[in-house]
C-alpha cells in the first residue's frame, strides 16, 4: 500500500470542507491505488487528481522518498490550472 501524507494546507481545506480530515489519508490511499491501476496520466507536474465522495479532488505528488503527497483538496466546481512559467532573461 502506498504512504500518503496530508500537506498542512491539505488537512486544513479538508477540514473547511468536510468537517474533518479524519480517516482521509486512508480513503486517499484506497482511491490513489484504483487511479493508477486504470492508468491515470499524471499531469506534466507529475500530480494526480483523485475523486472523492461529493464530488470533491484531492491533488496527488510523488515524492523523492517514495512517498504521495497531497497537496490540496479542491472543491466540485473548482479545476487544476497549470502554471507557466515565464522565460528567464
Amino acid at each position: 500500500m502506498y504512504t500518503v501524507i496530508l500537506s498542512d494546507h491539505a488537512k486544513k481545506r479538508l477540514v473547511e470542507r468536510a468537517g474533518t480530515d479524519k480517516g482521509a489519508r486512508t480513503e486517499i490511499a484506497r482511491r490513489l491505488i484504483a487511479t493508477l491501476r486504470l492508468g491515470v496520466e499524471p499531469g506534466p507536474d507529475l500530480g494526480v487528481t483523485v475523486y472523492l465522495p461529493d464530488k470533491y479532488k484531492a491533488i496527488c505528488y510523488p515524492t523523492w522518498e517514495g512517498t504521495w503527497l497531497v497537496a490540496t483538496v479542491l472543491e466540485p466546481e473548482m479545476e487544476l490550472r497549470e502554471i507557466r512559467e515565464a522565460a528567464s532573461v
